[in-house]
């Protein structure tokens, strides 16, 4: 549901605003102090499987508009062959190696039309994922500042190892969902 609705970019927005308020709220109702216990360390979880799922929300709207785009290049490349190799074919003598030729400049240009659609998407979707993670541990360490803790110290650093965890858990898991796989 939540990918359904997040092609429209405002719906992304408020759903991604909602989980970070979400995610807030849940670190402001943490106990005062860490003391070993498990409270901590699944409030930072959630966070980071909160962003990890919304990521890869994020990651596969790009990539749809990439598998538009090639898609297209398809498309051009299929009408091209129709419309300027058929006649080409009936000419004598030079009709089918002027048809490979279109075929295969045409093969040629929707080649590297759709590898600079991956790259474009590639990069996009880098970009997106680095700013959300980075989202999350902008979030972390605020409330590490609200707490007065050093964000390098042994205990925040374990608390990050372990929404870096969960992050990337549950990213990889809707991107398995979103029939995205793993790269």
């Amino acid at each position: 549901m939540l990918r359904g609705v997040s092609d429209d970019p405002q719906n992304f927005a408020n759903l991604y605003d909602a989980e970070r308020a979400q995610a807030s709220h849940a670190l402001a109702g943490a106990d005062a102090t860490y003391s070993n216990n498990k409270d901590w360390e699944n409030r930072v979880a959630d966070v980071g499987m909160g962003a990890g799922v919304f990521n890869a929300i994020g990651a596969d709207v790009i990539l749809d508009d990439r598998d538009a785009r090639k898609a297209w290049a398809d498309d051009v490349a299929r009408y091209s062959y129709h419309a300027a190799g058929a006649p080409l074919t009936i000419i004598p003598n030079i009709g089918d190696a002027a048809q490979r030729m279109v075929d295969a400049a045409t093969y040629e240009w929707s080649k590297d039309v759709k590898a600079e659609a991956d790259q474009v998407a590639n990069a996009e979707v880098d970009r997106a994922l680095k700013a959300k993670s980075q989202g999350a541990h902008d979030l972390l360490n605020q409330w590490y500042l609200d707490r007065g803790l050093d964000k390098t110290a042994s205990t925040p650093n374990f608390l990050s190892d372990q929404m870096d965890l969960h992050y990337s858990k549950s990213r990889n898991q809707a991107l398995i969902d979103l029939h995205r796989g793993l790269s």
